[in-house]
């Protein structure tokens, strides 16, 4: 069974290179009287676009998705901004919004071609 250690080594090498590839970017997270919006801060270097988007309740850490959102690569468009529960152009729902009852906290992931982000709110009045 000597054959596992190297395995084992190599399995974490795969996964530090993929891991290296994802760089992390600011995403802001705002609330007003129409609801929650999500925005990337600005890059001076590079104009990173919104690919994905995950609310998921802040605990349990293996909570279903309450909002699950995905781009089709095949439609052009840069996405920076959007807000809870609205589709931007040529994104699908894997999960529709689920209604974010205030004093609740949440999770939020975003992803985009490399880099990832993500934040916790408490949903406010």
């Amino acid at each position: 069974m000597a054959y596992r250690a190297p395995v084992r080594i190599l399995a974490g090498l795969v996964c530090l290179a993929l891991a290296g590839c994802q760089e992390g970017a600011e995403l802001r997270v705002t609330q007003d009287d129409r609801g929650v919006s999500f925005s990337l801060a600005p890059d001076t270097d590079t104009q990173r676009c919104i690919d994905a988007v995950t609310v998921y309740p802040k605990t349990p850490d293996d909570a279903a998705p309450l909002w699950d959102i995905s781009r089709d690569r095949s439609v052009k468009g840069c996405t920076t901004q959007l807000r809870y529960g609205e589709l931007p152009a040529g994104f699908g729902a894997r999960q529709p919004a689920a209604t974010l009852p205030p004093g609740a906290a949440y999770r939020v992931m975003v992803s985009g071609v490399g880099f990832s982000a993500a934040a916790q709110f408490t949903r406010t009045p």
